[in-house]
Order: structure tokens, then sequence, then C-alpha cells
């Protein structure tokens, strides 16, 4: 648990779940553990936050995973799609404050009974990038929706394994093609533009991705629900 995590219990305790359209509750803003490259309230690059809601998305399972062997609760009813009730930094100066996954913990992990766990999902979730606006409320939506369509069908995989087998690498790039697809709906949409050029190259970082590297960067996440 990250130091500042004893004080975000604590507040929670007093002020509860944030309700799904009411202000979301604050964390504090904390680095991107997969990359050192950014500060979490510096502006990033179009295409790392793009990138990064597919990666950081796949190891949501592998926490799911983790989470579900520690409190027993099932692994398809650790997250569930809908809205964020956390947010760690807002937006400024134009750009936005866009979560990299986004989604919701179930009610049965509770600060109370599995606070660790809780806290961990918390920042898990409540993890932003700053980003133009375009790239959350355009292209952002349309990845939200296919996070909180297909959180549940990362249940199936076992991050826990060496490798991945056929069917979890079926389940991994048929997610990938999701926002492949997502891409070239919007790219399609837009005229010659900054926007239609970030998109292109975002989605070519994307399609360069294969389920295998998907996988093994999920799995040291899915090694914390072994014995």
């Amino acid at each position: 648990m990250r130091p500042s995590s004893i004080s975000v219990v604590a507040l929670i305790a007093v002020v509860g779940f944030a309700e799904i359209n009411a202000a979301r509750l604050r964390t504090d803003s904390y680095n991107d553990e997969s990359s050192e490259e950014h500060l979490s309230t510096d502006r990033v690059a179009v295409s790392y936050h793009l990138k990064k809601r597919l990666t950081r998305f796949i190891r949501l399972g592998a926490m799911a995973q983790a989470i579900s062997k520690r409190t027993k609760i099932p692994r398809n009813e650790v997250f569930n799609g809908g809205a964020s009730e956390y947010q760690d930094i807002t937006q400024s100066n134009g750009d936005h404050a866009s979560h990299v996954v986004r989604v919701r913990h179930d009610n049965t992990l509770t600060r109370v009974e599995h606070t660790n766990d809780y806290v961990d999902a918390m920042e898990f979730l409540s993890h932003t990038h700053r980003v133009p606006a375009w790239a959350n409320v355009g292209i952002g939506r349309m990845i939200d929706t296919i996070q909180s369509d297909n959180v549940n069908l990362l249940a199936s995989i076992d991050f826990c394994a060496e490798s991945p087998t056929r069917d979890d690498k079926k389940v991994l790039q048929d997610i990938k093609k999701k926002f492949l697809d997502a891409f070239d709906r919007k790219i399609q949409r837009l005229g010659p533009g900054v926007e239609r050029n970030e998109l292109v190259a975002s989605k070519s970082a994307i399609n360069s991705i294969t389920p295998e590297y998907l996988f093994s960067q999920a799995r040291r996440y899915g090694l914390e629900s072994k014995d």
C-alpha cells in the first residue's frame, strides 16, 4: 500500500461512496507505475494515453484475479462496467483529466473487510492522464464503452500461467480489435487535422501490440494471486 493510502481510507470512511451522478471522490495523485516517463499531473501524449487505455485495462484482469484469490469475491464480480467513482487529478488549462480505465469495483469489495485491496483498486481506477479535450470526449468515450462492456471477459484468463493459451490470445485479440474498430470509425468521420493524425498514429501503435505482450504486461499482477 502506498504511504498516502491510510489518509485516503480515513477520508473514505467520512464521505462514503460517491454516487454516479455526484462529484467523484478525489484521491492523491501518483505516478503510473507502468512507466517512469510522466508525472501524473503532466500532460501526456495522446498516443501514450490511448495505448495505456488498452494495456492497463488488460492489467485490470490480473488485478481482479489477485483480489478474487484473497477475498473470495468471484473474479467476474470484482469489477463492473460503469462510471468511475474516483479521480486523482482534475482538468486544467482546457485539458481534460481522462481516466485510463473507466469501470467500477463491486460493492462487495469494502473498505472495512478488504482495506488493502479496496485502496489498491480505488487508486488503480482513479488514475487519470491530462490530455486534450477531444481525446477524452471523442475516442475516449468510445473506449469507455469498450472497457465497460468487456471487463468480465478478462475473468477467463489465468494471469498466473507462464504463457497465454490459444483461447486467452483470442480474448486479448478480440478486445484489441474492438479498440482498432473504434479508431477506424472515429477516423472515418474526421477531416485532415491534428486529431486525425494523432488517432492514426495511436491506431498504428496499438495495432503493433501482440496478445503475448498484453499478457506479459499483466502477468506480474496475476502472480500476486498465488499462494
